[in-house]
């Protein structure tokens, strides 16, 4: 399996955190792997075998292949159906909001096809993937792809990114009335901001951050043990960091880390 990632040019680093892409020829029907909330939307392309994802149960549902996914809030399980070949943009929190022009709240939870949102350019994209040699090449195609959909004109909101920023440097810790006062605006009002352009409220996109930061505490080294993952990350106690565990990622912690996620650590 060969991996590779790229930072999006000057024009577009307000709105993309960076591109991925993975590719293998040798995939067939491998095992799921599961994908955890972590506060940022992305935009998919298969230029390979569509891959099909499942929030519940077994009933998978088959990847468009181009589609925008909407903020998640628990695991979601995703496996190949053939070989690899897969680019996504991952936007910053605030990022997606821009270039899509639509409430993000709208989409949470949803995988949209990026034919509805863009029409024809989108599967053109995809075509252009498919003919596209090498890596740096096919991060070229999405990059044009996405410089031509902002023309210039895709502006952050300001209070989204503060708050956004703000929330993401305390590691999820500022409670939401006294991130609201250091906004100057009340917590409904924050609330109400959040949701549109980011898809979350205050609390919830706290809380992933929270546990996305004890996770790369494990996984970086900086915490032996759970429980020193959980006091790091600010968390009451160990029940209170098991508790979000499950929630976001459908398993207790000894669970999740002991299985493999290939994809979801190699772009972390």
């Amino acid at each position: 399996m060969r991996f590779g990632q790229r930072k999006p040019c000057r024009a577009l680093q307000h709105l993309v955190k960076f591109y991925w892409m993975v590719e293998d020829a040798t995939a067939g029907d491998a095992a799921a792997e599961v994908v955890i909330p972590d506060g940022c939307m992305e935009m998919i392309f298969h230029f390979g075998t569509p891959f099909s994802s499942d929030v519940h149960g077994d009933n998978y549902a088959v990847h468009p292949r181009a589609f925008v996914g909407g903020q998640i809030t628990q695991s979601i399980r995703i496996r190949p159906a053939g070989p690899i070949g897969m680019l996504g943009v991952r936007f910053h929190p605030f990022g997606a909001q821009p270039l899509l022009k639509i409430a993000m709240e709208e989409i949470a939870g949803e995988t949209v096809d990026a034919t509805d949102l863009f029409g024809a350019s989108a599967l053109h994209t995809v075509e252009r993937l498919m003919e596209a040699d090498g890596v740096e090449p096919r991060f070229d195609v999405v990059e044009s792809f996405l410089l031509r959909l902002t023309c210039g004109e895709a502006a952050v909101d300001p209070l989204a990114r503060s708050s956004i920023e703000a929330l993401t440097m305390s590691h999820g810790s500022i409670p939401v009335h006294r991130l609201a006062a250091q906004m100057h605006v009340s917590p409904r009002h924050l609330n109400k901001m959040l949701r549109r352009h980011v898809g979350l409220g205050a609390k919830s996109f706290a809380r992933i951050v929270r546990l996305q930061f004890a996770l790369a505490s494990i996984r970086g080294g900086s915490a032996s043990t759970l429980t020193d993952a959980a006091c790091a990350a600010g968390y009451f106690d160990q029940a209170h960091f098991i508790r979000d565990f499950r929630v976001f990622c459908g398993a207790n912690p000894r669970a999740y880390l002991g299985e493999r996620h290939a994809l979801a650590e190699a772009f972390a």
